[in-house]
């Protein structure tokens, strides 16, 4: 049976279901605050904050006078990506594989503080962070499961450009998404 509701209803009664599902999750953020929890657990409370966020904006955008396309997809490809890191940060993987997840995940974020600092200081300024950043890649290099990687794989990871082990697109089809949605979005 077809449905026989306008455009603007069916968009109105998903976002109604939609606010539903954002006050769900954010009452279930909060029952589980101050649970002693793990550094995955911990990483994956941010992202799982994030995600609240980014699906306010979302609904706010889908509500405005000027429907934003580009910016709806924008937001829901960030909220798709945080999905799955928030998947990939609570899989179950031995210690080592885990502790080069840790790894590849901080020199991702100082390389990404040193490209934002080397626009607004001297190097001397931001030394600590290169410091930090040869550290990372010496640890990482140390690491056993790192070791057994291919060496393009060990090139990524260590550019700091990347951090998800066997790339992002194999962790959202473990995530559950169908790599053709992910790819296209």
């Amino acid at each position: 049976m077809a449905d026989s509701r306008t455009t603007d209803e069916l968009l109105a009664d998903i976002v109604t279901d939609f606010a539903a599902v954002i006050d769900f999750a954010l009452k279930v953020s909060m029952s589980a605050t101050g649970e002693p929890t793990t550094k995955a657990g911990e990483w994956g409370s941010i992202v799982f904050a994030k995600m609240c966020v980014n699906a306010i904006s979302a609904k706010t955008l889908v509500t405005q006078e000027i429907f934003d396309h580009i910016a709806i997809v924008t937001v829901c490809r960030i909220m798709m990506e945080s999905m799955t890191l928030y998947f990939y940060l609570h899989e179950d993987v031995a210690s080592t594989e885990w502790q080069c997840r840790e790894l590849a995940i901080a020199l991702h974020d100082t390389t990404g503080r040193i490209k934002l600092m080397r626009g607004w200081q001297a190097k001397e300024e931001y030394a600590d962070l290169i410091a930090g950043q040869d550290s990372l890649k010496a640890e990482m290099k140390a690491n056993s499961f790192f070791q057994t990687l291919f060496s393009e794989q060990q090139t990524r990871l260590l550019s700091g450009e990347h951090f998800y082990i066997g790339g992002m697109n194999a962790a959202a089809v473990r995530a559950g998404w169908d790599q053709r949605n992910h790819c296209a979005v």
